[in-house]
């Protein structure tokens, strides 16, 4: 992996919390929240590397195409982030269960449908809105399925999303090279305005892509 001593350090606590995770629960009472991001990008592919870099943790019968993972599809997606979870499906050889709607209805529905599932996976960190208090291990919310929510990069900047990404050749979706930093959907997501180049001599805009933005207290200016 990484040669960026700091980045594995934090993978190396992923892997410590993914270690707790799979102590407790089998492969088939967690999964996945996913939106086609960054960040649960990320996740994705670091939980598909230790489930295939760990047999011992898991059922001879369990394997890392087994890792249930659910698409929460905002009201006006992207046609780009819908096309990237479909090549996560045959990049990392998975099935992706894809859900529209409202969240909690979402989640409760699904854990209703699978009684199984005791956890959930996601991309979280402490810059996104209403998770600077989250702790890595935590029991969702009065109110909410009783799942225990797992965000093992809550603690990760965007250079080190970024740096993951890049070093290990992590597939990701094309908005992010246009100008895009943080997706939700069509209505209310725009190019950062921090990435924005005018050429001064004929006017024509152009964008830097995302992982040339360096101030995480930015990441978030294009979505309203």
């Amino acid at each position: 992996m990484t040669n960026n001593a700091s980045l594995a350090s934090k993978i190396s606590k992923v892997y410590e919390i993914f270690d707790k995770v799979f102590t407790d629960f089998s492969l088939g009472s967690v999964f996945l929240s996913f939106n086609g991001g960054k960040d649960c990008t990320v996740l994705l592919d670091l939980l598909i590397r230790y489930i295939n870099e760990n047999p011992s943790k898991f059922k001879e019968s369990e394997k890392a195409s087994d890792l249930r993972i659910i698409y929460i599809q905002p009201a006006n997606p992207f046609e780009e982030v819908d096309r990237f979870v479909e090549e996560c499906k045959t990049h990392y050889d998975v099935k992706i269960q894809k859900e529209s709607g409202n969240l909690k209805k979402i989640l409760e529905s699904v854990c209703q449908d699978n009684l199984e599932l005791k956890a959930v996976f996601m991309g979280c960190r402490r810059t996104d809105p209403y998770c600077e208090d989250l702790n890595e291990l935590q029991p969702t919310d009065a109110g909410w399925p009783p799942l225990l929510r797992v965000n093992p990069i809550l603690d990760w900047v965007c250079a080190d999303v970024w740096s993951y990404i890049r070093s290990e050749s992590v597939p990701y979706c094309t908005l992010y090279d246009e100008g895009y930093t943080s997706l939700g959907d069509k209505t209310n997501t725009t190019k950062n305005p921090h990435l924005k180049i005018v050429d001064a001599e004929n006017g024509n805009v152009s964008y830097r892509p995302a992982f040339e933005l360096t101030d995480d207290s930015q990441e978030r200016a294009g979505r309203q």
